[in-house]
């Protein structure tokens, strides 16, 4: 397991992975902000509206951001449009009836922020937050204690129970949206909704470009059937699978196998998410009234059972991934396999490429029309032998960014870095160095040679502050 030095006095774990990053911090965002316009805030509804609003946004639409985590945007919608096949006269139904999704989802969340208002969280703001305010306190621990922890449990105890009933009202919303989508479909579209709502459950609760996903103080992973989708496309490192000309039986038995592969991790990843998406928002209250009421070990426990549910998606993920290069290697090589795993990584491990120059001077020879075959053989053989030197140093840096992720490290700068991650990136580097050596030497003409040390200066200059970032990250 890897340990890391943690600054005394901070937190070990990330905040709570919603709103509630703390009472403390919103209560010292308050205090700033009545400071700066002392007349924003005469009452207690100022406040909470002041707790609860961000970017401009009205409450209720932050309130939204924040605790509808599986909401539809309006692009994932119509995503899900597109891959029904719809007619103009369907889609037009189906676009009636996301508007009427917005409007419910907006009437639940402006009724739950009224039950806040009026509520618990009011009677916190009203009991707690104002006067302190008044007072011209700082928000400290003796602040906090004086009030009573127990009470300050009390009443977010109530807080969640509010929060709870909005998002189950959220739930039920989307779900009507869903039934009646339904409705419109003809039966060979019917068909096809499932996969569609998968898809679309893997757009909205996991890729990394969402920052309304699930788990995003563990880092988010990317949607593997799009990652093949977009590896089978012309000229790609899997195109082979998508080529009309591959009908003999060698290949279709392939594209059958990969088949089997994603149909499985489709099926694992929505269970694991529907399972995931209603037990997060419970872990992360949790995380939060833990760390409020000081209880450190309730906040490990709920950070340790989030990263265990994280780990169930990740190894889903990495060994799909892996499963899909295993299969096709036999008929793309190493170097295609390699380019597969890229694909994954660059999502999902950045840093594991943050140096490429071997990989773009070897491309460089491979391209180079005046070299001879027997040349790009020699050094198509340099760059396999280098693959097969980098692969463990990957899986042993990949490992360790995990156990990292797991331990809620990854995201600490004074955390540093640990001394293993250093060793391995000084070796990849020295590998690196060694492979640009061999296929320079694979070069006999002196020209030919200048102009690889050409592109490789500028290559490496590129590759540098990669490393650098790939080192911090």
């Amino acid at each position: 397991m890897v340990q890391w030095t943690q600054r005394s006095g901070t937190t070990s774990l990330p905040a709570a992975a919603h709103l509630w990053s703390g009472l403390r911090l919103c209560m010292c965002m308050v205090f700033m902000t009545v400071m700066a316009a002392p007349a924003v805030a005469q009452s207690s509804e100022d406040i909470v509206r002041a707790m609860l609003s961000r970017d401009g946004l009205p409450p209720h639409v932050t309130l939204r951001q924040d605790f509808c985590t599986d909401y539809i945007s309006h692009g994932d919608y119509e995503q899900l449009l597109q891959r029904l096949a719809l007619s103009d006269a369907q889609q037009k139904v189906g676009l009636e009836l996301y508007e009427q999704y917005v409007q419910e989802i907006d009437v639940a969340f402006e009724r739950g922020f009224e039950r806040l208002l009026d509520g618990a969280l009011g009677e916190l703001v009203a009991e707690l937050i104002m006067p302190t305010i008044q007072a011209g306190k700082r928000v400290t621990d003796k602040v906090l204690d004086e009030f009573g922890r127990d009470r300050i449990n009390g009443l977010m105890t109530r807080i969640v129970h509010d929060l709870r009933r909005v998002r189950d009202q959220s739930a039920r919303v989307r779900h009507h949206l869903e039934a009646e989508l339904e409705t419109i479909l003809s039966t060979s579209q019917q068909d096809l909704l499932l996969g569609a709502i998968r898809a679309m459950r893997r757009d909205v609760l996991l890729q990394p470009r969402n920052p309304r996903g699930m788990h995003y103080d563990l880092d988010l992973l990317p949607d593997v059937i799009a990652l093949y989708d977009e590896a089978i496309k012309p000229e790609q490192e899997l195109s082979i699978l998508a080529d009309p000309r591959s009908t003999n039986d060698e290949y279709a038995t392939l594209i059958d196998h990969v088949a089997d592969v994603l149909e499985a991790y489709e099926r694992q990843m929505d269970v694991l998410l529907l399972q995931s998406a209603r037990r997060e928002w419970e872990l992360s209250i949790e995380q939060f009234t833990s760390s409020l009421a000081g209880d450190e070990r309730g906040e490990a426990r709920a950070y340790e059972r989030k990263a265990r549910a994280w780990r169930r998606l990740y190894d889903v993920t990495d060994r799909t991934v892996a499963q899909i290069g295993e299969l096709v290697e036999p008929a793309i090589g190493p170097i295609g396999r390699e380019s597969w795993l890229n694909r994954y990584h660059r999502v999902t491990f950045p840093e594991l490429l943050c140096d490429e120059t071997p990989e773009l001077m070897y491309e460089w020879i491979i391209n180079h029309e005046a070299l001879e075959d027997d040349v790009k053989e020699a050094a198509t053989r340099v760059y396999e032998t280098y693959l097969q030197r980098r692969t463990p140093l990957r899986r042993e840096a990949q490992s360790i960014r995990v156990d990292m992720r797991m331990n809620g490290a990854i995201h600490s700068l004074e955390a540093g870095i640990p001394d293993v991650l250093v060793d391995i990136e000084e070796r990849r580097e020295a590998l690196a160095k060694d492979t640009n050596r061999l296929l320079r030497a694979q070069l006999a003409d002196p020209e030919t040679r200048t102009k690889f040390d050409r592109r490789l200066e500028e290559y490496a200059s590129r590759s540098y502050g990669r490393v650098a970032e790939g080192l911090r990250y």
